[in-house]
């Protein structure tokens, strides 16, 4: 069983702490999660080959669970599903038996999502695409940790030049040059910066991470495992 591949998909979810809690389901062999944080802003959906039988597990704590796939993720681990509890039994060694949630219990997952996950739906509101540039996603997540700024501003000039500008007037400030992308039209979005860099740093190392824009409500930002939504910050 991939338990490594597991572990790094549920950590795409997890994004270091932004979501705590989701719900998994296995269908035909693949593990899909669609997961939302707690203030309803970042919203995920992550996807892996996972050879088990159709089932569906609720975490409520995501980072132990993680926690318990990376203590044995090389040691031949077998994961089955009884009652209320997921049993992680490696081929040597003790068993862990993680206590798993009804899905109707995780209060930030809708069962309707498996029908229609909103990122599908959200998807035609996105005015085009750019794929990230792995050297402007370097340098905002080391002036990120360098700063450690409550707010980004994504604005798209009228040439099409995306720039991520951290920092209120009330906070130190940078701006990060991603290029150029036609298809996107003029806009400017407030982001929370701990949920943009949380997802910027999910995709660094990846040539074909991508990012959409909707220019009133949203980014998407997606490689081939996942894809999130991170809602712009509203005016009071």
């Amino acid at each position: 069983m991939p338990v490594k591949e597991l572990a790094d998909m549920l950590d795409r979810v997890h994004l270091g702490g932004t979501i705590v809690e989701c719900v998994m389901t296995i269908k035909d062999n693949v593990a899909t999660v669609l997961a939302m944080d707690m203030t309803s802003t970042v919203f995920v959906k992550a996807t892996v080959v996972f050879e088990h039988e159709d089932d569906q597990w609720g975490i409520s704590n995501l980072p132990l669970f993680i926690k318990c796939l990376r203590a044995y993720q090389d040691k031949g681990l077998t994961i089955t599903h009884t009652e209320n509890r997921l049993v992680l039994k490696p081929e040597k060694g003790s068993s862990i038996k993680y206590l798993a949630s009804e899905a109707d219990l995780i209060p930030t997952y809708e069962s309707d999502w498996e029908e229609k996950p909103p990122i599908d739906g959200l998807r035609p509101n996105f005015s085009g695409s750019m794929v990230m540039p792995q050297a402007s996603v370097k340098e905002f997540i080391d002036l990120m940790k360098l700063f450690n700024l409550k707010t980004v501003k994504l604005t798209v000039n009228p040439k099409g030049r995306i720039f991520f500008q951290g920092g209120s007037e009330n906070e130190h400030q940078f701006d990060v040059n991603f290029g150029v992308a036609k298809t996107i039209e003029a806009c400017s979005l407030k982001i929370y910066g701990e949920h943009l860099m949380s997802v910027i740093s999910a995709v660094e190392g990846y040539d074909d991470a991508k990012l959409y824009i909707d220019q009133t409500e949203s980014v998407l930002i997606e490689i081939p495992e996942a894809s999130w939504v991170i809602g712009q910050i509203k005016d009071a």
